[in-house]
């Protein structure tokens, strides 16, 4: 679920990453976003602020309809997913988020990884 909320810079992005569990409140603000489109399909990478990650609520609907962000510095993660629409049309729908969809990755895993990549692809 994606949503926008004012921000210091007027909307900002807001996602939730797990809307349908209980008692579950984990938002991230988007930052940047990088995709690549083939006909079909197109694979982005997402760069996220976490404002609350596994925050136990009660009512996390309520939560969430005016919620403060927390004055400390958040983490930044990367997702990396995919939505079923491309050059050629699609649907747009995002992937179904499990095994191979939707991954989350702390800064010292995605700097491992985009060097390897970058070393592997020259």
């Amino acid at each position: 679920m994606v949503v926008a909320i004012g921000g210091n810079s007027g909307q900002e992005i807001v996602i939730d990453l797990k809307p349908g569990v209980q008692r579950n409140v984990s938002l991230y603000r988007l930052c940047d976003v990088w995709g690549y489109s083939y006909n079909d399909r197109t694979p982005l990478a997402l760069r996220l602020e976490c404002i609350f990650a596994d925050y136990d609520n009660p009512n996390p609907a309520l939560f969430k309809s005016g919620f403060t962000c927390p004055p400390e510095a958040p983490s930044v993660v990367d997702e990396f997913l995919y939505v079923h629409g491309g050059v050629a049309g699609g649907m747009w729908n995002w992937g179904q988020a499990g095994r191979v969809n939707g991954a989350l990755l702390l800064p010292d895993a995605i700097r491992y990884l985009a060097t390897e990549l970058a070393s592997a692809i020259r």
